[in-house]
């Protein structure tokens, strides 16, 4: 493909597209690019509310997708009866939170916001796909964005941001952008995104990151599966595959090394997940002091998780350590009776749907049902991660209610 040819497809895009919605999509991925000067939290925060405003008042014949809004009106009752310590800042949190799905998930529908979140999507795909390309080059450029943790340095194990601000960003990253690119070399036939999809994750081994590196193996082997339609024909997909990984190990093979070292470190120490146990003992026990309403929305019990670490007395900011965790501690059983559909319904949804639009969005949830086991992002809701999370799911439940209207717009 041409230089012109892609300016011609950038172009026809943006004149097809809700301008609102592009611009919200601009600034909002914005954040994932380490080499562009950072955006103020003010800006940003305007820019969810005033879309989320665009939404609300600029969107005929809405409806509600009744658990995420049930899910919605049971936190702040939630919040009110454990009443967490005022440096969580839960009620902010929550506020961002609505912003996000109001944005970007399934919460709010009607066809208009299906195609605008579809939108997003695309444009959140090429960059994923650009950033691991070009941290791909970066790291032979000696380029590298990324902020890392002092105890990172020392080991020198996830110091490679890439075009990123941190490893552990690049990694689900570039994943995200392999499984577009793997999507897009078997059903476009065109071989030059099954490079492109090498190199994002080579980028992924890059960033050390071990859950994106597995969710993107599990994520690639799904939409292969279904991709290929037979057993006998995914087995001959999937045997040439690892022939030829086998054959051109020597090639790539030091790209494990970053997360080899992680994964000695880690065995070192005691545990092949060292890194994450403490987290989840926490978390468990948060569960098990309050399993029915939890510890609240964003928030962990100080008095059982004081020495699991990972929290930021400042910011309020607590790294959690799982998705799934934090679903059952935060918000105990009603959250998880609530959420757990949403999730799982979807996933059930598309693996009985054999389109291929299907196929990529079941291969990304399986990517982020995957990565959620060891990163706790879903409630964040100013973490990236969240929002190409709930933009996934968003966009898979357009989809399964929009289906044949979406694919006629998309063949066009």
């Amino acid at each position: 493909m041409s230089i012109s040819m892609v300016k011609g497809s950038v172009i026809t895009f943006y004149r097809s597209c809700n301008k609102p919605t592009f611009w919200f999509a601009c600034v909002v991925l914005w954040q994932l690019m380490a080499f562009l000067p950072s955006m103020p939290s003010m800006v940003l925060y305007g820019v969810y509310i005033a879309y989320a405003l665009y939404v609300l008042f600029h969107s005929s014949n809405l409806t509600f997708y009744k658990p995420l809004l049930v899910f919605l009106l049971y936190v702040p009752v939630q919040l009110m009866l454990v009443a967490p310590d005022s440096s969580f800042h839960c009620w902010d949190r929550f506020v961002l939170f609505v912003l996000l799905l109001i944005c970007v998930s399934p919460l709010l529908n009607n066809l208009r916001l299906a195609k605008n979140r579809r939108t997003i999507f695309r444009i959140a795909l090429t960059v994923c796909t650009f950033l691991g390309v070009g941290s791909f080059f970066a790291r032979f450029l000696g380029i590298n964005y990324g902020t890392s943790r002092t105890l990172d340095n020392i080991l020198q194990i996830g110091t490679f941001g890439g075009l990123t601000h941190h490893s552990m960003l690049l990694g689900p990253v570039a994943a995200v952008g392999c499984v577009f690119c793997c999507w897009m070399g078997y059903t476009r036939r065109i071989k030059i995104y099954w490079c492109l999809g090498v190199l994002c994750i080579t980028a992924v081994m890059f960033s050390a990151s071990r859950s994106a590196l597995v969710g993107a193996i599990a994520a690639i082997t799904i939409l292969l599966y279904k991709l290929t339609g037979t057993k006998a024909k995914f087995m001959k997909v999937a045997t040439s595959i690892v022939l030829l990984a086998a054959v051109t190990l020597p090639i790539w093979g030091s790209a494990l090394d970053p997360v080899m070292q992680k994964y000695k470190g880690n065995v070192a120490e005691g545990s092949a997940y060292s890194s994450r146990e403490n987290l989840w003992s926490a978390r468990v026990m948060e569960f098990e002091s309050s399993p029915l309403i939890g510890v609240g929305f964003d928030a962990i019990d100080l008095n059982l998780s004081s020495a699991s670490g990972g929290y930021d007395k400042d910011s309020g900011m607590v790294e959690s350590g799982s998705s799934w965790l934090i679903i059952l501690s935060m918000t105990g059983l009603i959250g998880a009776i609530l959420l757990f559909p949403v999730l799982f319904g979807t996933y059930r949804q598309l693996w009985f749907d054999s389109s291929p639009q299907a196929t990529i969005l079941l291969g990304l949830l399986t990517f982020f049902f995957v990565h959620m086991i060891a990163e706790g992002y879903i409630f964040y809701g100013g973490s990236m991660l969240a929002f190409l999370l709930w933009l996934t799911i968003g966009v898979s439940r357009d989809f399964l209610q929009y289906r044949l209207i979406l694919i006629n717009c998309r063949s066009k």
